[in-house]
């Protein structure tokens, strides 16, 4: 990509205005092509060191093109990860079939979030970066699209009770306690845990499998189980195939 340009220090802004309208299809295939420029550029040299400069080189597009569709480099990094949360729910429904009991579908979730933890920087971007995290909370730049994942795991949830395999509860109340401990064990627990490497060990992929199943109220019975944790390794593999492509 050649030398890098010296690096800007862009923080989030002030909340940009709500989308007008629907995006196009060519407006959608600009940002995808941004997307697919910047996603790499961020996990390599981080979010404050990126430019939107190097972002715009490397997808072959100018800056008023970047500034059509983005308010500022805050604003793509969260409509990217957005667009990342998309990706894991579609994923995730692709892995299932109608025949799936709640429990199945549960293992299934869990191994596609995960994976996407470990394999998407840009989550643990944002769980390391306080501007970002409250920029997200805000749902600034379209970050409330996140919410997607949100909304599949609580369909989930929904679906289990109604089929009597899951415990009565509160489907928004049990999304947001499993959301926040997978996302405070696996984005912010490697950096906390005496052991490298611990918290992405199968054995502890698998206990936490274990945790949401009882805290469901899943029968130790049900089926699913017995190969939940199964992909704990593939983001290692895939780690590693990104270090010979390198």
């Amino acid at each position: 990509m050649g030398e890098r340009p010296k690096p800007r220090g862009e923080m989030p802004g002030p909340d940009p205005p709500a989308s007008s309208g629907p995006i196009s299809s060519a407006e959608g295939q600009k940002r995808r092509r941004l997307f697919g420029a910047a996603e790499p550029l961020f996990a390599r040299f981080g979010f404050r060191k990126t430019t939107v400069e190097e972002i715009c080189l490397e997808a072959g597009v100018s800056k008023r093109t970047f500034y059509d569709l983005f308010r500022d480099k805050a604003d793509c990094f969260l409509q990217l990860a957005a667009h990342v949360a998309r990706e894991m729910c579609a994923r995730y429904e692709s892995a299932i079939a109608p025949q799936m009991s709640a429990p199945q579908r549960l293992d299934r979730y869990l191994e596609t979030y995960i994976e996407a933890i470990h394999t998407r920087p840009v989550f643990r971007q944002i769980a390391e970066d306080p501007d970002l995290m409250r920029a997200l909370a805000r749902g600034r730049a379209r970050g409330a699209d996140l919410i997607d994942s949100v909304r599949t795991f609580t369909e989930l949830v929904e679906f289990g009770i109604a089929r009597g395999e899951f415990r009565p509860a509160s489907s928004e109340t049990v999304t947001w306690i499993v959301h926040s401990m997978i996302d405070a064990l696996f984005l912010l627990g490697s950096r906390m845990h005496p052991t490298p490497g611990r918290i992405e060990s199968p054995e502890f992929v698998r206990e936490v499998f274990a945790f949401v199943r009882h805290g469901l109220g899943v029968r130790a019975d049900a089926g699913g189980h017995a190969d939940s944790g199964r992909h704990a390794e593939s983001p290692r593999r895939a780690d590693a195939q990104r270090g010979r492509k390198a």
